[in-house]
């Protein structure tokens, strides 16, 4: 999608509560009356409806060689229900290749399943009814291992070295965690290194970092320090269990996706040195995971 004018944003963009019409929110952002706005996608637009806050037709908006033709007033934001043909092509999904993992620890329970110990020590676990055992993250599949009932689903990371199929990739990818914050650590695949912070597996991602001043002899906290995590969520579950396999509602859990380049002829890679760092699924692909450019930045 994509729009003539700097001036104009993309607010939103989402499927119609009800039909099959693509709803879209543009906003001006400078205070100023634009010239008319085209909209494009790389789907042909054959329809368009201004629409309201809930979705309700206003009126017929103005379509023209498969494109959105509109004009905003100052700071204004109108709402717009889309009908988009098919595209002129598509494109090809990205190949990738799961890696076997000789999983070594348990970090998930089911609902009422007691676990004095946990998954991080302290009694809490990722839940299992929530786990997932195969997802796709932007063309590229990953395999877990099954949850609950003692079974282990995570690989403690103790700097062994895991062997890597025959294959033509040139890109690894994990899913990871932590069970204690930001742990510092590396990982290695080939001759190449990657240093990485892995995230705690719980707790509140996007708000400001605080920083304790336990190092300097007191246990003040200071205000926050103008730095916001900044980590790739792969998975996010909406609640955490505790030692009496209870549900913790607002507790959020998390894998994050870590990736560095390889050489097609690697056939093993070595793991941190860091008990506190685990992996849950590894995958080889042919590049990135996601090509798509953010229209905003997601953090100021």
């Amino acid at each position: 999608m994509d729009t003539d004018i700097e001036d104009i944003a993309v607010r939103t963009l989402k499927r119609s509560e009800s039909g099959d019409r693509i709803v879209v929110r543009l906003q001006e952002l400078n205070g100023t009356s634009s010239r008319e706005t085209e909209l494009t996608m790389t789907a042909p637009i054959e329809d368009a409806l201004r629409v309201d806050g809930q979705e309700r037709p206003i009126e017929s908006a103005e379509v023209s060689n498969g494109s959105l033709h509109v004009s905003l007033k100052p700071y204004a934001v109108q709402a717009f229900a889309l009908e988009v043909g098919h595209p002129s092509h598509r494109p090809s999904p990205q190949s990738s290749q799961v890696v076997s993992i000789p999983y070594d620890c348990v970090a998930t329970t089911v609902h009422g399943e007691a676990s004095r110990r946990g998954f991080d020590g302290k009694g809490h676990s990722y839940p299992a009814e929530l786990f997932p055992s195969t997802f796709d993250l932007a063309g590229v599949g990953f395999e877990l291992g099954p949850g609950g009932s003692q079974r282990p689903n995570a690989l403690t990371c103790r700097g062994q070295t895991l062997e890597l199929p025959d294959h033509s990739f040139e890109r690894i990818h994990f899913l990871a965690a932590s069970t204690k914050q930001d742990c510092q650590t590396a990982l290695a695949a080939g001759d190449r290194m990657l240093q990485i912070e892995l995230p705690c597996y719980s707790g509140l991602l996007g708000t400001w970092v605080r920083r304790s001043k336990f190092d300097f002899g007191t246990t003040e906290i200071d205000p926050p320090t103008g730095l916001i995590d900044k980590h790739r969520v792969a998975w996010i579950a909406t609640h955490r269990h505790g030692s009496k396999g209870e549900d913790e509602p607002y507790v959020f859990c998390y894998l994050f996706e870590l990736s560095m380049e390889i050489d097609p002829s690697c056939r093993e890679v070595r793991l941190p040195m860091s008990s506190d760092a685990h992996i849950f699924a590894i995958s080889l692909s042919e590049g990135r995971i996601g090509q798509t450019t953010r229209a905003a930045r997601f953090y100021g």
